[in-house]
């Protein structure tokens, strides 16, 4: 008699809207609770991936730019920084008591400079979101990620109309196309059609 294949459910971190994320940012920041506060706030800040926060150092947000060569494809990746993040990485930099040259994601208990693994990195923001009282089946790096990504392509949408925004969040990302970036965000493709109709049927 065959086995019966246990099919496992295709399960996919989904993004917070932005008011949800900066509400959990605001939490974390009023508890103190540093490490989490950090990782949470860079990484929706910033879009990196998991793997490019942990080569980030306190330094780095001085300027008013940062970039990361990108584990994945190899290719350089600069953001912006702006002044609530800078704010952010300064107080968490004053509570840990962290050096300049220090890099953002060691461990709290020793006095280590070197990055922790992206399993503790991943383990911190979970810690986070369950003192925020954020709830998701699945939490991730990705959940960061997509949280930046979908806050940029919201606020693009209202200036220059959801094409061009999609677009430019997939430059933003380096992924391979616009279809990429939609299926990112879980855009479904009716609203894609929309946005079509409004180019073509005018």
């Amino acid at each position: 008699m065959a086995k019966k294949i246990k099919q496992s459910k295709n399960k996919t971190t989904s993004p917070l809207k932005w008011v949800e994320a900066t509400k959990a940012i605001d939490y974390l920041r009023k508890k103190k609770a540093y490490p989490e506060l950090l990782i949470i706030a860079v990484g929706c800040y910033t879009g990196y991936r998991l793997v490019d926060l942990l080569k980030l150092k306190f330094s780095d947000f001085d300027n008013d730019t940062v970039t990361v060569t990108a584990n994945k494809t190899g290719k350089p990746r600069t953001v912006a920084i702006y002044n609530r993040i800078k704010e952010i990485v300064k107080e968490c930099q004053k509570g840990l008591g962290k050096r300049k040259d220090s890099y953002l994601f060691t461990r709290t208990r020793v006095n280590s400079n070197v990055p922790i693994s992206r399993m503790a990195a991943l383990s911190r923001i979970k810690k986070g979101f369950e003192i925020a009282g954020v709830q998701r089946e699945m939490l991730s790096g990705h959940t960061l990620r997509k949280t930046y990504a979908l806050r940029k392509f919201e606020g693009l949408s209202e200036k220059i109309g959801e094409y061009r925004a999609l677009n430019e969040v997939s430059k933003d990302l380096r992924h391979e196309s616009s279809k990429a970036t939609r299926t990112y965000l879980s855009i479904p493709q009716s609203e894609l059609e929309e946005i079509n109709a409004s180019i073509f049927d005018d």
